[in-house]
């Protein structure tokens, strides 16, 4: 039994190292220990991304789920049950652990308990031995299941990291930050959108007037043409009426000179006509000259705000672009976080299954533990008895010896003596049988037991309460050492 038990107990050693070592790798290839790094860098992404996100709400662009909110949520929530699982794994572990406290404490007192032989005392001090070992695995299994509780609290840190950035993410998409570009630029911006309407408008309406101020100014051509040639017709008739000086001439100039007055009279009033609307068309030019100069000016500032909006719109788009990069290499990671925690459940389940089997081990270990103490028990009770029995023939056997001697000695005397001493031999021999011990026949009576007064010497009440037989021979009244008194004759 003890050699198959410390089979079992190596056996019980190995799978546990085997198990720490499996941990310990696993911890190296998940890489639990750089998450710290993983969530600085997604900081500092937030803290560099915001100014341009609250400049992209400024200009009224709604970026939805740019930053895959629901995917960090799912994995947040799967991160927290993996934690979940894990803290209930480590609460086994201890029940465990104080379990086997537990035995080992009641083992050592059953230890001391029992008083064996002294193989039963060796087999017990291996036993001792070899539970303290197994004591010290524990404790340093308790450490790193300490370790595993300090990373499982780095994972919370993290996780609550990624929540608060999450919140903070979604804080920022949804509220409304102040706006860097003022409102009234922007109706500025709108305003210049719809003058520029009007001033296509208003160069159609240019070119129109244009074209009819060129027309007029043909027609107005003309008519100076033809005036110049009515007052050279004039210049000429008035020479010739001073030349002739004849009266039919003049009536019949004067005739003529009546229609020719009428006409210049019309003409001048056509060419009056003519110069109030050319006037009128200057004006009007003028005012849409003027109108244009302002509508250039203001073209040219809006051309300078348009180029500064393309301008803000490629950078946003840019930043788009590297977001979406930052975007894809998140989710890379967040892939092999999810592919490292199902190789973690992976080893996860292989050591609840290696858990099982120590816990069989256990079992089957306790049984032969409890099936050892049963014999040592039994072991112990036979003991005690031999050992009392062997008192006892002992104790006969010096009876006996003493009774052997008195014969011998008694039929000695007797061969010497004469038949008249017998009387007085006897009676000798009858007083010397008082005061001899009746258990050893040999020593004188020199010690008394106060509770039943019956006497006995010294060497055979010491050798009974060495034996633990706490009972006077005669009366069997139990007795103590505080009970035997000495008696001098």
């Amino acid at each position: 039994m003890a050699k198959s038990s410390r089979l079992h107990d190596k056996r019980f050693k190995k799978k546990f190292k085997e198990c720490i070592l499996q941990l310990e790798t696993m911890l190296s290839t998940n890489g639990i220990y750089s998450k710290q790094k993983i969530l600085l860098s997604n900081l500092l992404e937030d803290l560099r991304t915001q100014p341009m996100l609250d400049s992209e709400n400024s200009s009224n662009v709604e970026v939805k789920n740019m930053w895959g909110q629901k995917d960090l949520q799912t994995v947040l929530k799967e991160r927290n049950d993996r934690i979940y699982n894990l803290e209930n794994e480590l609460e086994e572990m201890r029940s465990m652990n104080s379990k086997l406290s537990e035995e080992r404490k009641r083992i050592k007192t059953s230890v001391l308990n029992s008083n064996g032989s002294e193989t039963l005392e060796k087999i017990i001090e291996t036993k001792n031995k070899e539970l303290f070992k197994v004591s010290s695995e524990l404790e340093g299994c308790k450490s790193k299941i300490k370790d595993l509780e300090n990373q499982l609290q780095i994972q919370k840190e993290s996780c609550n990291i990624l929540k608060d950035s999450n919140k903070r993410l979604s804080d920022i998409t949804n509220k409304r930050s102040p706006p860097l570009i003022n409102r009234d630029f922007l109706l500025d911006i709108q305003k210049s959108i719809d003058s520029e309407q009007e001033l296509i408008k208003f160069k159609t309406l240019n070119a129109e007037l244009e074209r009819e101020l060129s027309v007029l100014q043909e027609k107005n051509n003309v008519l100076e043409q033809r005036i110049e040639a009515l007052t050279q017709l004039i210049s000429d008739y008035e020479s010739k009426i001073r030349i002739r000086g004849t009266t039919e001439k003049l009536v019949n100039t004067n005739d003529t000179e009546n229609a020719l007055m009428e006409e210049l009279e019309n003409i001048t009033t056509a060419y009056d006509q003519i110069l109030a609307a050319n006037k009128k068309l200057e004006e009007s030019l003028s005012e849409s000259l003027r109108n244009a100069s302002e509508h250039r000016t203001e073209n040219i500032n809006l051309k300078c705000k348009i180029k500064a909006l393309e301008d803000s719109k490629q950078y946003v788009e840019r930043e788009k672009r590297r977001l979406g990069e930052w975007k894809d290499t998140l989710l890379n990671e967040t892939r092999s976080l999810e592919e490292k925690i199902t190789n973690f459940d992976i080893q996860s389940c292989e050591k609840d299954r290696k858990i099982n089997d120590y816990k069989v081990l256990l079992t089957t270990l306790q049984s032969n533990i409890r099936i050892l103490e049963n014999e040592v028990n039994t072991i112990n009770i036979a003991y005690r008895q031999a050992q009392s029995e062997l008192f006892e023939i002992k104790s006969d056997i010096r009876a006996l010896q003493v009774e052997y001697g008195d014969i011998k000695r008694i039929c000695e005397t007797y061969k010497g003596l004469c038949t008249a001493d017998i009387d007085i031999i006897e009676e000798v021999e009858r007083y010397k049988k008082v005061l001899r011990c009746s258990l050893c026949d040999t020593n004188i009576k020199n010690s008394v037991i106060s509770k039943c007064m019956h006497t006995f010497c010294d060497s055979c009440l010491n050798s009974r309460l060495k034996a633990r037989q706490r009972k006077c021979p005669s009366c069997q009244i139990e007795f103590n050492s505080n009970d035997v008194k000495k008696v001098y004759f």
